[in-house]
């Protein structure tokens, strides 16, 4: 069983997105689960546009935003009854990043180096994490919430 799997979905047009820059400098997002202060892991707003072409792609309802991964994000199940998230990376944060996920045992069930700017879909229900990420870098995605 894959808990991660790319997905046939078209590229994000280049000038859609911002630049990693532009996108770890904007103000955190309000109303978020993650608390501001939380180090390893911060969300971001998206433009209109974005969400706009996002949404053309998809057939239900999706919640778009920025995700910011540092060095330490422990193994986790996402908070809300999250149980898949689909996602774009822009920035792996290091040239030997691993996302995995986990039985209850913390045994590992897959592990993959996800590749930039293609679309994959993960099963956030499970334990999961992301490793390697190098301390003076930042892990950053376009993440879809579907509710």
């Amino acid at each position: 069983m894959k808990y991660i799997e790319y997905l046939d979905l078209p590229k994000i047009p280049e000038h859609l997105l911002e630049s990693i820059q532009d996108i770890i400098i904007k103000s955190p997002k309000n109303f978020s689960s993650v608390a501001t202060e939380y180090p390893y892991f911060k969300t971001r707003y998206i433009n209109d546009d974005l969400q706009s072409w996002l949404q053309s792609i998809f057939y239900f309802k999706v919640y778009a935003q920025y995700q910011l991964i540092y060095n330490g994000l422990p193994i986790h199940i996402d908070k809300n009854n999250r149980v898949t998230a689909y996602n774009y990376l822009l920035n792996a944060g290091g040239d030997n990043v691993k996302t995995s996920i986990y039985d209850n045992n913390y045994k590992i069930l897959q592990s993959e180096r996800i590749d930039l700017k293609r679309w994959h879909r993960i099963n956030t229900g499970m334990l999961h994490g992301v490793h390697g990420i190098q301390s003076n870098n930042v892990r950053v995605s376009l993440s879809l919430d579907v509710r």
